[in-house]
């Protein structure tokens, strides 16, 4: 290797001007290309009426409805739940769609099956049973 000599230890050629130039310049472009598109954007989205005050227009807010008692609440739920169950009654009355007590529910879907599905086979503990009720005389 050949020895060093302390002039060739820095830079030997100068920074282009023209490409420093080109480089700022696209950089310069890009902001504003940016900031142009930014108020584009804005301006597309601005109302063409100014919004109403929302005070103005709002109704007064009601007071919050507590839970004082969600022991009792849900008791109620409960039995309201258990009364729809074990009772029946229209539905809607125009559609013809009416609610069964549960047990008469389950009564028809043993006896009857449920529409579309197959029906049980014959060594099904569902069709034992059925036969040993009808064997024994019950409905």
């Amino acid at each position: 290797m050949a020895e060093q000599t302390s002039t060739q230890l820095y830079e030997q050629r100068d920074v282009n001007p023209k490409w420093l130039a080109l480089t700022a310049g696209i950089i310069v472009a890009g902001i504003a290309l940016c900031l142009a598109l930014c108020a584009w954007v804005l301006w597309l989205g601005r109302p063409s009426a100014p919004p109403p005050r929302p005070l103005t227009i709002m109704e007064p807010v009601p007071a919050p409805r507590l839970q004082t008692d969600p022991r009792a609440d849900l008791e109620q739920y409960q039995a309201d739940k258990q009364r729809w169950l074990h009772s029946g009654g229209w539905t809607d009355r125009r559609a013809g769609i009416a609610h069964l007590p549960i047990d008469e529910a389950l009564r028809q879907v043993a006896e009857h099956g449920l529409p579309r599905w197959p029906a049980p086979r014959e060594d099904s503990p569902a069709m034992r049973a059925q036969r040993a009720r009808q064997q024994a005389g019950a409905p």
